[in-house]
Protein backbone atom coordinates (compact mmCIF):
# COMPACT_ATOMS: atom_id res chain seq x y z
CA UNK A 1 0.00 0.00 0.00
CA UNK A 2 1.34 3.57 -0.93
CA UNK A 3 1.98 6.08 1.51
CA UNK A 4 -0.55 8.97 1.19
CA UNK A 5 1.06 12.21 -0.73
CA UNK A 6 1.44 15.04 2.17
CA UNK A 7 2.27 18.46 0.90
CA UNK A 8 3.52 20.97 2.59
CA UNK A 9 3.87 24.60 1.47
CA UNK A 10 7.16 26.82 1.68
CA UNK A 11 6.59 30.56 3.33
CA UNK A 12 7.67 33.48 1.84
CA UNK A 13 10.12 34.28 4.89
CA UNK A 14 12.03 30.61 3.33
CA UNK A 15 12.29 29.48 7.43
CA UNK A 16 9.31 27.87 7.89
CA UNK A 17 6.33 25.75 6.37
CA UNK A 18 2.77 25.58 5.98
CA UNK A 19 0.13 22.40 6.26
CA UNK A 20 -3.58 23.06 6.68
CA UNK A 21 -5.54 20.55 8.33
CA UNK A 22 -9.49 19.86 8.20
CA UNK A 23 -10.17 19.19 12.20
CA UNK A 24 -13.80 17.95 12.92
CA UNK A 25 -14.95 19.90 16.15
CA UNK A 26 -17.68 17.93 18.33
CA UNK A 27 -21.13 19.77 18.30
CA UNK A 28 -21.68 22.02 20.75
CA UNK A 29 -24.58 21.09 23.45
CA UNK A 30 -26.25 23.92 22.34
CA UNK A 31 -26.16 22.98 19.16
CA UNK A 32 -28.99 19.88 20.02
CA UNK A 33 -26.78 17.13 20.62
CA UNK A 34 -25.37 15.03 17.58
CA UNK A 35 -24.99 17.71 14.96
CA UNK A 36 -21.55 17.82 13.55
CA UNK A 37 -20.59 21.25 12.70
CA UNK A 38 -18.31 22.70 9.69
CA UNK A 39 -14.82 21.02 9.79
CA UNK A 40 -12.31 24.33 10.71
CA UNK A 41 -9.05 24.29 8.38
CA UNK A 42 -5.68 24.69 10.63
CA UNK A 43 -3.01 26.60 9.53
CA UNK A 44 0.56 24.88 10.87
CA UNK A 45 3.50 26.42 10.59
CA UNK A 46 6.38 24.72 11.61
CA UNK A 47 10.03 24.18 11.04
CA UNK A 48 11.66 20.73 10.46
CA UNK A 49 15.62 20.71 10.42
CA UNK A 50 17.52 17.59 11.18
CA UNK A 51 17.72 16.23 15.16
CA UNK A 52 20.82 17.71 17.01
CA UNK A 53 20.17 16.25 20.33
CA UNK A 54 21.92 13.72 22.19
CA UNK A 55 20.42 9.88 21.69
CA UNK A 56 19.26 11.12 17.96
CA UNK A 57 19.66 8.82 15.41
CA UNK A 58 21.19 9.61 12.05
CA UNK A 59 17.68 9.48 10.51
CA UNK A 60 15.91 11.83 13.08
CA UNK A 61 14.15 14.88 12.78
CA UNK A 62 12.69 17.71 14.96
CA UNK A 63 9.47 19.37 13.96
CA UNK A 64 9.48 22.78 15.58
CA UNK A 65 5.44 24.09 15.95
CA UNK A 66 5.98 27.91 15.74
CA UNK A 67 2.19 28.70 15.32
CA UNK A 68 -1.19 26.87 14.30
CA UNK A 69 -4.66 28.59 14.01
CA UNK A 70 -7.81 28.60 11.97
CA UNK A 71 -7.87 29.94 8.77
CA UNK A 72 -8.55 33.40 7.74
CA UNK A 73 -9.62 33.42 4.33
CA UNK A 74 -9.36 37.44 4.27
CA UNK A 75 -5.51 36.79 5.46
CA UNK A 76 -3.58 34.66 3.22
CA UNK A 77 -0.11 33.55 4.25
CA UNK A 78 2.40 34.56 1.63
CA UNK A 79 3.48 31.37 0.09
CA UNK A 80 6.12 30.57 -2.52
CA UNK A 81 5.37 26.62 -3.87
CA UNK A 82 5.10 23.25 -2.23
CA UNK A 83 6.63 19.94 -1.57
CA UNK A 84 5.95 16.60 -0.16
CA UNK A 85 6.74 16.49 3.35
CA UNK A 86 8.68 13.08 2.88
CA UNK A 87 11.02 15.11 0.44
CA UNK A 88 11.29 17.96 3.00
CA UNK A 89 12.39 15.49 5.72
CA UNK A 90 14.70 13.85 3.46
CA UNK A 91 16.45 16.54 2.99
CA UNK A 92 16.50 18.17 6.17
CA UNK A 93 18.27 14.79 7.02
CA UNK A 94 20.82 15.13 4.35
CA UNK A 95 21.47 18.38 5.12
CA UNK A 96 20.58 19.36 1.30
CA UNK A 97 18.06 22.37 -0.20
CA UNK A 98 14.58 21.52 -0.24
CA UNK A 99 13.38 22.09 -4.28
CA UNK A 100 9.74 23.36 -4.28
CA UNK A 101 7.00 23.45 -6.90
CA UNK A 102 5.43 26.38 -7.99
CA UNK A 103 2.38 27.52 -5.99
CA UNK A 104 -0.32 27.18 -7.48
CA UNK A 105 -2.91 30.27 -8.40
CA UNK A 106 -6.41 29.44 -6.64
Amino acid sequence: MREPRIYVRETKARRNWLYVASIELPAAASVGGGVPSNPVRYQVFFALRKARKGGATREDVEMVVESAYAEDPARPPELLGRALFAGLATAAVEGRQVHTQPARKR
